[in-house]
């Protein structure tokens, strides 16, 4: 029966809760009722341990999320879109025992890896812990653990509900209450302490910043207005707004309040028929508005291509950069042709009376803040302020949620300024100084006194990520050796990215001998188990992490370490001696194949992703490479990785590192010999210089 009837109806609860999570009210202000979130996923996860069938499931997130979609009046089909596949994702690879002591664990780590796929595709609008932005003093601990480790504490205090109501003792459900109350205490405990000392460390600097929206648009916007309004998500939007209507308000902010840094709206400057036409009208018009009010101010602009663009102006009248928004509403058929990557801009402190030192502003436009990895690059950068402009819609008037999630992750204030439904002044603890919330579109302005942004960046979104994605594979694993291999899986994931340490001076530190053995762990885990989990996920965190370090796109080193994972555990299937055998030829099929996968990478994204880079360091060390090639060098390391994981996992480990300690000690001696041979008497040399300009030519960019 609970596979029908009562699975649907009980999980159908958490689809009506969902969207009654926030309740906008007519006064103008959205009601949170952020407890729900705590208590949302129950329902479901109760008819789905109770044998709920797949269709339910799959159901009940869906019209959840398209009960979301609807109360932000976005189309009920992408809400559905979402929806669907998270209810498919929990159906088809959620199992775990409610007995189990550690099920809440489960449960908050499953959830955290389903948002963290939602939040990479929608960003974290749909996250079930926004309506807490309500609430800054419980948010402290995500500066250092990330909204995906908010995300796993939701999901893991729902999981523990779901335990207390499903089970038959009363001696357990009062074990299950009591671990639930240690652990809601000590994340609240943590958050007061955070709250109560997160301001140290500014150096007591501060700002006073103002919003100013026009509460409506230009009548040259590039979308077409009839009868003075447009249609913007179920509202009518005024295009009767003017420029010499903003720059007076603006002009009245600045004189009233000694505002020193001022943000307009999302893409409300314009449409130019090209770049050139929009920096012509910077250079004339907003430039000396800027030094004449001596204030840094940002804008938002766009060209009839619909390039939505933010430039940002310095108090002198200098225009510091355009910044092009990286994060467009794809799903609603956004568009932003024009990206820069994301920007920073140093400006020197003396219009805030700063005479000896200077700021750090970043700006992001709008649905950019809903990217956690946004704001972090900007804090990872050293900035110490963001200027966003915003174009909400009136159902989307509690977007200032994103902000307050980004301004805690950051340690850094965050100015929005919407077109008229919703702008906000952020601190660095996430508490609103001030902010507007309206269901029309108004015309308003926000003004308020933060303290600067540290500049150093925060713990969050580093490593808790793949902490709880393993855990939730090595805990729901069917293996009986799940610890151990989570235990070796990221063992592999800490020393692959130690083998280069960034350690604050003008080089890296590289740890080459780390080379030898980082893989090691991994190999030893899939020679104790033939899962797909421990190469998968250890290939996408480092990969992941490695690409985060080097200040690329941390997606596509997740998307390339998945690829790896996937294509080394196929390799292993096909290639079963390669990871169980205990003959002498171990390593050497271990190492074929990691130079076949090696190779066929390097084809398109080159070898910095290698075993050997850090090896360039120690150029006496790998000579050989000038006789057999750079993948000479890669089946080297690897053999060694490989002999090492034999070693761990043998019953006979002495003769294998005899072996190890012959085949380290043969490529040293024949690199060394090499090395001091290819320096010939007399060879003729050359003086050459390599000349760095230190940065780029005067550009549009």
């Amino acid at each position: 029966m609970w596979r029908t009837r009562k699975g649907f109806a009980v999980s159908i609860i958490s689809a009506i809760i969902w969207p009654l999570r926030s309740v906008p009210l007519s006064s103008g202000p959205i009601l949170e009722l952020w407890p729900l979130s705590f208590v949302v996923l129950v329902p479901v996860i109760i008819a789905h341990q109770r044998g709920a069938p797949l269709w339910a499931t799959t159901l009940s997130f869906a019209l959840a999320s398209a009960g979301y979609a609807w109360t932000i009046a976005v189309p009920l089909i992408v809400g559905v879109a979402l929806g669907a596949p998270i209810g498919l994702v929990w159906s088809c690879f959620f199992r775990a025992s409610e007995e189990d002591p550690l099920f809440p664990i489960v449960v908050g780590s499953f959830w955290a890896c389903v948002e963290y796929m939602v939040i990479t595709i929608a960003g974290t609008m749909p996250n079930v812990a926004t309506p807490l932005y309500v609430v800054p003093l419980l948010l402290q601990p995500i500066s250092v653990v990330g909204c995906h480790g908010l995300n796993f504490a939701i999901g893991a205090f729902n999981g523990c509900v779901a335990q207390a109501l499903s089970t038959t003792s009363t001696q357990r459900r009062k074990q299950v209450l009591r671990r639930l109350l240690v652990g809601t205490c000590l994340w609240a405990g943590l958050s007061v302490v955070q709250y109560s000392t997160a301001d140290s460390g500014t150096g007591g600097r501060e700002a006073t910043v103002a919003a100013v929206a026009p509460g409506g648009l230009l009548p040259s916007a590039v979308l077409t207005c009839k009868n003075g309004t447009r249609s913007h998500f179920g509202e009518a939007l005024p295009c009767t707004a003017s420029l010499k209507e903003q720059i007076a308000a603006t002009r009245r902010v600045v004189n009233d309040t000694e505002a020193k840094v001022v943000v307009w709206s999302e893409a409300w400057v314009g449409a130019y028929d090209n770049q050139t036409q929009l920096e012509n009208a910077v250079d004339e018009t907003f430039a000396p508005l800027a030094k004449e009010m001596g204030i840094l101010l940002t804008i938002g602009m766009h060209t009839k291509d619909r390039s939505n663009l933010a430039v940002t102006i310095s108090p002198e009248g200098e225009v510091l950069g355009y910044y092009g928004k990286m994060n467009p509403v794809k799903l609603l058929g956004e568009q932003s042709p024009k990206q820069y990557g994301y920007r920073d801009f140093s400006v020197q402190g003396d219009w805030l009376g700063y005479h000896a030192s200077s700021v750090r502003v970043g700006p992001l436009i709008c649905y950019d803040m809903d990217f956690p990895e946004s704001a972090g690059t900007l804090g990872r950068r050293g900035v110490e302020m963001i200027l966003s402009p915003s174009s909400d819609w009136s159902a989307m008037r509690n977007h200032i949620a994103a902000y307050v999630f980004r301004a805690i992750e950051n340690r850094m204030p965050i100015v929005k300024a919407d077109t008229g439904w919703d702008s906000a002044i952020i601190d660095a603890r996430g508490n609103v100084v001030a902010s507007y919330m309206s269901r029309e579109s108004v015309r308003h302005a926000v003004v308020g006194t933060v303290g600067l942004g540290s500049g150093e960046p925060t713990m969050a979104a580093l490593y808790v990520v793949y902490l709880l994605v393993l855990m939730v594979l090595s805990l729901t694993a069917s293996n009986s050796n799940a610890p151990t291999l989570f235990l070796l899986c990221l063992s592999s994931i800490v020393l692959f990215n130690i083998r280069t340490v960034h350690i604050g001076l003008p080089y890296l530190l590289e740890l080459w001998p780390v080379s030898l053995f980082c893989l090691s762990p991994l190999l030893a885990a899939q020679r104790l188990s033939n899962s797909i989990w421990p190469p998968v996920m250890t290939f996408f965190f480092a990969l992941g992490i490695t690409f985060w370090n080097m200040g690329l796109d941390i997606g596509l080193g997740l998307l390339i370490g998945l690829g790896w994972g996937i294509s080394w555990w196929l390799a292993g299937l096909f290639e079963s001696l390669a990871f169980k055998s205990d003959s002498g030829y171990y390593s050497l099929h271990v190492a074929a194949m990691w130079v076949s996968l090696m190779y066929a990478t390097a084809r398109f994204l080159g070898t910095m992703e290698s075993l050997s880079t850090p090896f360039h360091g120690s150029p006496v060390l790998i000579q050989p490479i000038a006789l057999f090639g750079f993948y000479s060098l890669e089946f080297a390391v690897m053999c060694s990785n490989a002999a090492l994981a034999q070693a761990l996992t043998s019953l006979n480990p002495r003769h294998v590192l005899n072996l190890w300690q012959l085949g380290v000690l043969g490529w040293t001696l024949f690199s060394v010999l090499l090395y001091y041979t290819s320096m010939i008497p007399g060879q003729a040399t050359v003086t050459v210089a390599a000349v760095s300009p230190g940065g780029y030519l005067p550009s549009p960019l």
